[in-house]
């Protein structure tokens, strides 16, 4: 290889580096369970899939922008995706955030929630069409 082949894949490296990340590879973000404890077992369980949902559906946005990076990148040389906003990794966070404070309110109430976040996350990975991801 000549020089700048080394310097042209150098810097694609740099640039995949700074991709849109995978979302199973983000982590929740810091959200308080105080207004969770204050619902019923059954509002609880009313909102766990819609988070589910979203939080499928904002994993699939972020794969999208991830393959739109990568292409970007080879071709043009820029990272378009989160260029122009689609980046949806700060969602992500949130919405894992909130599953995770939703679980806790359920265990403090003792609501049967908690035992059913195998079947959520089933489901959330299922529409996403992640079927190795191991958490939320």
């Amino acid at each position: 290889m000549n020089k700048h082949h080394l310097i042209l894949l150098a810097l694609l490296a740099l640039y995949v580096g700074g991709c849109a990340t995978l979302p199973e590879k983000i982590a929740p973000s810091d959200i308080s369970d105080m207004p969770y404890l204050k619902w019923s077992c059954e509002q609880l369980l009313q909102e766990q899939p819609k988070l589910a949902a979203s939080l499928a559906a904002a994993s699939d946005a972020q794969r999208r922008c991830r393959n739109a990076e990568i292409t970007g990148l080879l071709f043009i040389g820029l990272p378009v995706a989160t260029l122009t906003g689609f980046n949806r990794s700060s969602e992500i966070a949130r919405l894992k955030g909130e599953l995770q404070a939703i679980q806790h309110a359920a265990t403090a109430d003792n609501c049967p929630l908690v035992s059913q976040q195998p079947d959520v996350q089933s489901r959330a990975n299922a529409v996403s069409g992640n079927k190795n991801a191991s958490h939320l």
